[in-house]
């Protein structure tokens, strides 16, 4: 998939960048995870554009590595793309490109289930927009993952707890 939206033959593509490396230490991620409320870590992990650009150790994973990571549409990321623009209410599922996509994610969630185990408290607590495009919603526990051919589509609150049977995993 890509460049963009476009589906062509092209080999796997890197665009190393050591410019987002601050943002992936382990001092930056500990300060991230110093953030008592969900919506503050959250906000803290994923990075934000404004008002002062931030990219949080999700966008700087994205970035750093470049080409394909940091190619929405290429990625998985991008792979249940809402294209209200284009045919509304659909969605459209991409092959997912980079294999790193994957290890990257599993971080982002093993530094969201670091900041669980902070607190009993953070365990339960979700929030934010359910979409990056308009209109969106609040995030709840009942809202549709939906997974396309990866699996069956789950709630948000069947994928909270890790060593539930939808996941059924452990970080060591």
């Amino acid at each position: 998939m890509g460049p963009g939206l476009l589906n062509t033959e092209h080999c796997l593509t890197r665009g190393l960048n050591s410019t987002f490396t601050p943002y992936l230490t382990s001092s930056a991620v500990a300060q991230t995870l110093t953030y008592p409320t969900f919506d503050e870590f959250r906000v803290q992990l994923e990075g934000f554009l404004t008002p002062t650009f931030y990219p949080g150790a999700h966008i700087a994973g994205h970035s750093s590595a470049g080409g394909e990571m940091s190619n929405f549409f290429s990625s998985p990321g991008g792979q249940l793309l809402q294209t209200h623009l284009l045919i509304p209410k659909t969605y459209l599922f991409f092959p997912p490109v980079d294999p790193t996509f994957f290890l990257h994610h599993a971080n982002v969630d093993r530094i969201w289930w670091i900041w669980q185990q902070l607190s009993p408290s953070h365990f339960y607590e979700i929030g934010g927009p359910t979409s990056i495009y308009q209109p969106t919603g609040n995030l709840t526990y009942d809202f549709p993952l939906l997974m396309g051919d990866l699996g069956p589509t789950v709630s948000v609150g069947d994928v909270m707890n890790i060593q539930n049977r939808a996941n059924c995993f452990t970080y060591v």
